[in-house]
């Protein structure tokens, strides 16, 4: 791999270092494919309006919850792309420059997120999407060193995750979401140089992530580990 170099917040983040040559095959293949996903994606959304839809999340269903087979469907594609997103997003380091393909990729992102959330800005229905999108798109806008933007989104995600668990006190998961929020939001600030903030960002992390209502598991046992870690900055 080439050699990663520190790259905070607006300071030039759009020079790119390229990947070693063996690796750039087979990641813009991953890529490619998750921009073919979100593509169809967006042809399923102009089809299959969400305006209107309500939340299919396992933490919410109920008999009132019930979506059309279109809405469920397109909601479902959401679902699964934003695992597609985390899960190609954990390779790529904030401290470090990203290549073209990384760039034009989280570019494609951050504008369908903007896309779904100033259509669905004041769609109660949605609030948990609503909550996924920002925290999706606050850490889009800080692989591409946009930090301001970055915050905004994450900020506004914790809010929604904090609204959602006091109307669901009994739904555990939202307190591992808010934790891995208020992590993300620590990154940020870190970032940006705030390191005073950061650690209370990454503080408040870890004591939502030890709540003892928060299911263990081995990843979150790790990031735990990680975020504890960044109480010593």
């Amino acid at each position: 791999m080439a050699t990663l170099r520190h790259e905070s917040c607006g300071s030039g983040a759009d020079a790119a270092t390229r990947t070693a040559p063996d690796n750039v095959g087979l990641r813009r293949s991953m890529w490619r494919a998750v921009l073919i996903s979100v593509v169809i994606l967006l042809t399923a959304l102009s089809i299959a309006s969400l305006v209107n839809a309500r939340v299919v999340h396992s933490r919410l269903s109920d008999a009132g919850n019930r979506l059309s087979i279109s809405d469920a469907n397109s909601l479902l594609i959401e679902q699964q792309l934003d695992e597609v997103f985390w899960a190609q997003s954990k390779r790529l380091r904030v401290d470090g420059t990203l290549d073209a393909d990384d760039r034009d990729l989280l570019r494609i992102w951050l504008a369908y997120d903007d896309a779904f959330l100033n259509r669905n800005r004041d769609n109660p229905t949605l609030k948990h999407e609503r909550a996924i999108t920002h925290q999706r798109a606050g850490r889009s806008a800080l692989l591409l060193g946009d930090c301001p933007r970055a915050a905004e989104h994450i900020r506004e995600a914790l809010r929604l995750f904090t609204e959602l668990s006091r109307s669901h006190p009994s739904v555990a998961g939202y307190f591992a979401d808010i934790a891995a929020t208020n992590a993300l939001l620590g990154e940020s600030l870190q970032t940006s140089g705030d390191k005073e903030a950061a650690v209370r960002a990454y503080r408040d992390a870890v004591m939502m992530m030890s709540d003892p209502n928060v299911p263990r598991s081995e990843e979150g046992n790790r990031l735990l580990a990680q975020w504890r870690e960044r109480l010593d900055l």
